[in-house]
């Protein structure tokens, strides 16, 4: 899949940016397509993301990277949002595409060719108990790179480039100890 993205500009935004951009949040619409992205760009709506991701794997680029889009309150001004257009409380009858799951892979490195070694997190992991987006079923590892390393059902954990990727989203830099552990469940002890 080649990264093609469609300007649709959206009002809700604040200029400019005044912290480095450390993470890209992971949402989930909770709407229906296209009403979901129409009002992410109502001003009535007060909300946005720097991005929206369509069940047919379009992407949409709604506020610049260098402006800062409404998408996670306190966490607007230091992260890149994603959203992607689903209905989250009708899961079984609405799962995440496959072709949305390409755009991911597509979209996500491009970031980091502007914004290294950024963290990727699910929205659910910074409002625990207010979101549950992009929602459990979301599948972390299609959006994962060939060289990370996994183990474990229920305990997971990629380690790439010196960071980590959990069940809550990317982690950021890995500790010493944290590979010490990646290390020993490696070799099955």
């Amino acid at each position: 899949m080649n990264l093609t993205i469609i300007e649709r500009p959206s009002p809700n935004f604040t200029k400019g940016r005044k912290q480095k951009v450390e993470g890209v949040i992971i949402h989930c619409t909770d709407g229906f397509e296209p009403t979901d992205l129409q009002w992410l760009c109502n001003p009535e709506a007060k909300a946005s993301a720097e991005y929206y991701i369509g069940r047919d794997g379009k992407i949409y680029r709604l506020v610049s990277e260098a402006n800062t889009a409404w998408q996670a309150a306190e966490w607007n001004g230091k992260t890149i949002g994603i959203e992607l257009s689903r209905r989250l409380t009708q899961p079984k009858r609405n799962a995440y595409t496959p072709v949305q799951y390409a755009a991911l892979q597509c979209l996500l490195p491009d970031i980091e060719s502007r914004h290294p070694d950024i963290w990727i997190k699910a929205h659910s992991a910074l409002a625990p108990g207010r979101r549950s987006d992009p929602g459990p079923d979301f599948q972390w590892p299609l959006i994962a790179k060939e060289h990370w390393v996994t183990w474990g059902q229920d305990e997971w954990i990629w380690a790439v480039r010196g960071g980590y990727l959990s069940p809550e989203g990317w982690g950021g830099p890995m500790t010493r100890g944290m590979m010490s552990v990646v290390l020993h469940r490696l070799k099955g002890a």
